[in-house]
């Protein structure tokens, strides 16, 4: 078996572009996946603590979201009660003044005493 003469070199030579002479390693393949292994290696962990600080971010979002949408809701609700009891009380405003109090017993079928019937309680 003939030895070439790169065999043993830890470079070999690589044809020229534009007449310069480019120097290769032998096992560049082989080292640049074992630095690509080693780069993901330790990027591995930053990769992941960045997929959950996103992921928390993501979560607080739709948290917000949620809580948002709820107290638009409640907003809403105390709105119509806020209303109703301005409605009752003008409700009640209304059926205790007197000429509403005489028309609703006029329905009823009652009169007003007259003034000589009436009697101190003793």
């Amino acid at each position: 078996m003939a030895a070439r003469p790169w065999q043993g070199d830890l470079f070999k030579q690589a044809p020229p572009l534009q007449g310069r002479l480019v120097l290769r390693p032998l096992n560049s393949a082989r080292r640049s996946r074992e630095e690509a292994r080693s780069i993901a290696g330790s990027l591995l962990p930053f990769a992941m603590i960045f997929i959950f600080i996103a992921l928390g971010f993501v979560w607080i979002r739709i948290r917000y979201t949620e809580i948002a949408y709820r107290q638009a809701t409640l907003r809403e609700v105390e709105v119509r009660l806020e209303n109703e009891h301005r409605e009752l009380i003008t409700a009640v405003a209304a059926t205790e003044s007197q000429t509403e109090l005489e028309r609703a017993g006029r329905k009823l079928g009652m009169v007003a005493p007259a003034l000589d019937s009436q009697r101190p309680l003793r």
